[in-house]
């Protein structure tokens, strides 16, 4: 990465919690994760960010982070994690199971990426369990395609698009989905 940034002319920034990144149009990344004296490795050391949009949170993307650090996050932010939106932790992975962390953002949706009939079974079962449990509709791009969620105003319900040729829009701020994980 380094020499590709060299080759780019483009350099290197790394981001830290409390670190946000303005973007055109309103739209705001805030950096929750990794802590800013932290000296992390592996899965641990994902960026953790939430999506903001003219102030109005509109998802939370785990990277790869495993429990121990959704369990900080959800002690250390707790409500202030809010937002309709949850991309799984590690295409749904059981190492990112956290139903406090999945309390705390209380998402309409869970979205995970990763393929279809893939060889460690992610969305894992136990997370498909915990958010059954917690009521929250979760979309994977191994059964769905591409997903997109949509609104076209800040009071409208989410609607999360699952491509791939499947073509079906759900609307609603917590009704259950066809074909989700809490039916």
């Amino acid at each position: 990465l380094a020499r590709v940034l060299a080759h780019s002319g483009l350099r290197e920034r790394v981001y830290r919690r409390g670190d946000v990144l303005e973007l055109p149009g309103g739209m705001r990344l805030e950096v929750l994760w990794p802590p800013k004296d932290a000296d992390l490795e592996g899965n641990n050391a994902s960026i953790v960010l939430r999506i903001v949009h003219r102030g109005v949170p509109l998802a939370v993307v785990c990277g790869d982070a495993e429990r121990p650090v959704l369990e900080k996050l959800a002690r250390m932010d707790g409500a202030n994690l809010a937002a309709p939106v949850l991309v799984l932790s590690h295409h749904g992975s059981a190492g990112g199971l956290c139903p406090d962390f999945y309390r705390s953002v209380g998402p309409q949706w869970a979205l995970a990426s990763s393929r279809l009939d893939n060889q460690w079974g992610f969305p894992a079962k136990k997370v498909r369990d915990e958010l059954a449990e917690q009521k929250i509709p979760l979309v994977s791009t191994g059964e769905s395609g591409q997903i997109r969620v949509t609104r076209k105003r800040p009071e409208d319900p989410l609607e999360v698009d699952r491509g791939g040729g499947f073509g079906m829009v759900y609307k609603g701020w917590g009704n259950k989905a066809k074909g989700c994980a809490c039916e």
